[in-house]
């Protein structure tokens, strides 16, 4: 394939997602610019042959973060889940651009149908399902809301460090042990 369209940007530690629910579809970027400067959280619009940056929705505000590290979005109820550094969930309603703390949390991801998967972060051995309202979602084959995975902190508040899941429910997790071998768990739907 051929290169359509480039957008140049200066940071480190850039994490971004898809809405592909909106109309065009948009990116949201997020980055660390430099050591103790806010970050920025960015929509882009694919406009066809450039993207086009909106303005910051975090701003100066208070409940911004500092050094992203992952960012999901659920299309169907627009909204954006932010995590950083200060182990704190944040969501945005992209809508209104409203940025509440959510959860405390180290890193969180949305199925299809809105559901959470969240690591539970620093000092916890949990990877937990949530309905979109923040409440236990229990899984099918165990009654309850809790998968253990065994944590390993990689840096301050960065813990197993890669959640996914699949379009058929299956979860996928992450773990970079440094010097020992690294792990990625499949869990069922169930």
């Amino acid at each position: 394939g051929q290169e359509v369209a480039r957008l140049d940007f200066h940071g480190r530690y850039p994490v971004f997602a898809l809405d592909a629910g909106a109309e065009p579809p948009k990116l949201w970027l997020g980055y660390d610019p430099g050591w103790q400067e806010p970050s920025p959280l960015l929509p882009i619009t694919d406009e066809g042959d450039k993207l086009v940056v909106g303005e910051d929705v975090l701003g100066q505000s208070p409940t911004g973060f500092r050094g992203p590290l992952f960012l999901d979005v659920d299309p169907q109820r627009k909204r954006l889940y932010v995590s950083d550094f200060s182990r704190t969930i944040r969501r945005v309603d992209l809508k209104t651009d409203a940025i509440e703390n959510f959860l405390e949390a180290s890193e969180a991801v949305v199925d299809r149908q809105g559901n959470l998967y969240v690591l539970s972060g620093y000092n916890t051995d949990e990877l937990l399902r949530l309905s979109p309202e923040g409440k236990p979602l229990p899984f099918a084959g165990t009654g309850s809301h809790k998968i253990e995975v065994k944590y390993r902190a990689g840096l301050p508040h960065v813990g197993v460090r890669g959640l996914c899941v699949a379009p058929a429910g299956d979860i996928y997790v992450f773990q970079d042990n440094n010097t020992e071998p690294m792990h990625v768990w499949r869990f069922g739907t169930d």
